[in-house]
């Protein structure tokens, strides 16, 4: 239900207003106060820093509007007209009646329900984006809500662009009871024609994100990056904790929760979402345009391993062995023009981190990189567990084959490990299914 789910993300809150007196100084209403630290932020400085606060880094919540000026390139930005809907279908009413409530977040926001959706461009990369705004009922999914994402996914699919959602959202509008749960269902099925159609799908989670939202179309994307601290799941805190009474862990469903238990890609604060956005799309366009040619080099490249010089076994197996050669991070920071790390199995397995992988470009061409990951330290080996994979990274390497073969982007592999893990919780979490759906995905 709307607003039950999760609370209102952290806003900046105004002083009171105030004049510049005689002397020059600056008004009270020129300073923001944090919700989080309480810390005073001229705001200038919280315009420049887009609602994040430089003392503690508490990301505020922005409106629709903010949020298209944030990340698409200025004067890019083209709103869709949200197709023609019902209002107030059940004739809703508590203490206020439904269309009094609809009116009033109409005059407050400016906008015509919770979800403003616009075509534009990022880093010149053309996408179409569907922008949640908490400040209209919660960001309730509704109706109008649930046709704003569809006709972006529509207009998506029409100019074969990707799609970016940025969700924020208490969960289903309860006002129109069922006909708002069966927009879960509508958006999830037009998610599932992006898919056929081969275009890149991007979720930003800002907080919060809960109930009938993230249920669908949130989840549902190719890449899900959220923002630090927000919250993203089906039944909020609150509710769980007042319907089994159940005590919850620290940072529960928070977005680096989430990360740890692999169900989201990433977290990145907001200064670096449109930078996260530009790879992501600029990685997709070149994978629908046709090939570059390959610029002249100085070195060959020898195929044929009998062209390579003969070493002996001893100096071979010093050199597998020496801890300071290469890993799959480094080889990326070497040879990558721009990457995006992408974790975890979606299945809540974790995020195993023996095996990295993600989408970059590599001279003008997207590649998907999946490899083993060991490390150069002890401290660095024991926690990639010696590059050995649990079930969640063969999960995870299916997960990221699966997204590069949908948007025709080849993979490189980079393999450095001394097998599988053959441990306990290996057993227990499905190791030999895990491998097994493996291969069958990558053949």
């Amino acid at each position: 239900m709307a607003g039950r789910a999760g609370g209102r993300a952290a806003a900046p809150a105004p002083i009171a207003a105030g004049g510049r007196g005689a002397s020059g100084q600056t008004s009270a209403a020129s300073w923001r106060a944090c919700s989080k630290c309480r810390s005073l932020v001229f705001i200038k400085v919280w315009d420049r820093c887009v609602g994040v606060c430089p003392a503690c880094g508490a990301h505020s919540a922005l409106t629709a509007r903010e949020r298209l000026a944030a990340l698409l390139d200025p004067g890019s930005c083209r709103l869709l007209e949200p197709g023609d809907t019902v209002e107030d279908p059940l004739s809703f009413a508590d203490r206020t009646p439904y269309r009094v409530r609809l009116r009033t977040a109409q005059e407050v926001t400016g906008l015509s329900d919770a979800v403003v959706a616009a075509t534009g461009t990022v880093d010149g990369n053309p996408l179409v984006v569907a922008v949640m705004d908490f400040a209209f009922l919660g960001g309730s999914l509704g109706v109008a809500a649930g046709e704003a994402v569809t006709v972006a996914a529509e207009r998506a699919l029409a100019d074969s662009v990707p799609l970016v959602l940025v969700t924020a959202s208490g969960g289903a509008r309860m006002q129109e009871g069922v006909l708002s749960l069966m927009q879960m269902a509508k958006t999830a099925g037009v998610m599932a024609v992006l898919d056929e159609a081969g275009l890149l799908t991007v979720t930003i989670v800002t907080d919060p994100t809960y109930g009938g939202v993230a249920a669908s179309f949130a989840t549902l994307s190719d890449v899900l990056i959220c923002e630090p601290s927000a919250r993203m799941g089906f039944a909020g805190p609150r509710v769980i904790a007042q319907t089994i009474c159940e005590e919850l862990p620290e940072g529960f469903q928070t977005g680096e929760f989430l990360l740890e238990r692999g169900l989201v890609d990433d977290v990145r604060p907001r200064a670096e979402l449109r930078h996260v956005l530009a790879v992501l799309l600029s990685a997709a366009a070149a994978a629908r345009r046709p090939t570059p040619p390959t610029a002249p080099r100085s070195a060959q490249l020898v195929r044929d391993p009998g062209r390579l010089p003969r070493r002996p076994s001893t100096d071979v197996m010093a050199s597998a062995r020496n801890p300071g050669r290469p890993t799959t991070t480094d080889h990326l920071g070497y040879w990558m023009d721009s990457f995006v790390p992408l974790h975890g199995d979606r299945a809540g397995g974790g995020d195993c981190v023996a095996i990295v992988g993600g989408i970059g470009i590599v001279e003008r061409r997207p590649v998907m990189v999946i490899g083993h990951q060991k490390g150069h330290t002890t401290a660095e080996l024991v926690r990639a567990n010696f590059g050995m994979a649990s079930p969640s990274g063969y999960r995870k390497v299916a997960r990221l084959a699966r997204t590069a073969a949908k948007l025709g982007v080849p993979i490189v592999t980079l393999i450095d490990t001394p097998g599988a893990y053959p441990g306990v919780d290996a057993e227990r979490g499905g190791q030999a299914g895990a491998i097994a759906e493996c291969l069958r995905v990558l053949s």
